[in-house]
């Protein structure tokens, strides 16, 4: 195979280019740097994405993590050959979106880019609900791969589960979100208070999603700052203090420390101290 031969076959003409490591001499027969200088994304030849459609997910993953264009044709390529995608394994996919995620891309231009390229249909078997992403911009992992499932319409948890392979903390974390997401709205702040941090003790990764209510994420910044307890081990009682102090054990004792941290989050005590903590709970 000749140097050409083999930069033909490259994903990409930002990709298909050599240096001569001999003389030196950069060899780049498909216009690849002027390509970069210009922040296009061309395809080198238009079978590209039949000898691996996986490339119409890199396409995005490079547009959305460098701020590149995708050519017209390159786009039409894309769009064509998007049903390829179903014969990709999840755990491929699932590799080029978190690069997405973790190498700062842009999650609002990924969405829109999967929904042009008809990558979204491919992927979810219909079209996204919506065409407006402005809202789903710098994303985390969680918070995207909810948005990714809610806008293909199904249940987010499984579509990352079964279909992308996902990480079991991941799955937990979808799982948490989907049962509480619809019910944090409008919840007294006791409440509200004490469904987060529920929600933080089955899934501590919920702490930094981005797609949780307005009021959720005051709460959670007050957690963050150490306003309140975040999570258990925050007020420095444990069950053996009580039982020391109390006698109560069992069921009585899960009941008295529920009580306590449902407390300490709405700061009706001095939680950070012990001997002020137990003089508390001897007074309830």
């Amino acid at each position: 195979m000749t140097i050409y031969d083999d930069l033909n076959r490259r994903d990409f003409t930002i990709n298909s280019i050599a240096v001569n490591i001999k003389t030196g001499k950069v060899i780049d027969p498909f216009n690849g740097i002027e390509d970069i200088n210009n922040k296009i994304l061309k395809a080198t030849n238009k079978s590209s994405f039949v000898e691996d459609s996986l490339r119409i997910i890199r396409a995005i993953q490079f547009a959305s993590r460098f701020n590149f264009s995708i050519e017209r044709t390159t786009l039409e390529l894309m769009r064509s050959n998007a049903d390829l995608i179903k014969g990709i394994s999840g755990e491929r996919i699932l590799d080029e979106f978190n690069k997405i995620l973790t190498k700062h891309g842009s999650t609002k231009v990924a969405l829109e880019l999967l929904e042009k390229s008809n990558l979204d249909k491919a992927l979810f078997n219909q079209k996204f609900t919506i065409k407006d992403f402005n809202y789903f911009d710098n994303l985390d992992i969680v918070s995207f791969y909810y948005v990714l499932g809610i806008l293909g319409d199904k249940t987010p948890s499984k579509f990352y589960r079964e279909r992308l392979r996902g990480e079991a903390n991941i799955i937990k974390a979808l799982e948490t979100l989907e049962k509480h997401f619809d019910v944090l709205e409008g919840k007294p702040e006791a409440e509200l208070k004490w469904t987060i941090f529920l929600m933080l003790k089955s899934s501590p990764v919920l702490k930094d999603a981005k797609i949780i209510t307005q009021d959720a994420s005051k709460v959670i910044k007050d957690m963050k700052a150490g306003k309140i307890p975040m999570k258990l081990g925050d007020i420095p009682v444990n069950g053996n203090d009580i039982m020391n102090k109390f006698g109560i054990k069992d069921e009585e004792l899960g009941n008295i420390i529920s009580k306590m941290y449902q407390d300490a989050l709405m700061n009706k005590f001095d939680w950070k101290n012990k001997d002020k903590t137990l003089k508390y709970l001897e007074n309830i």
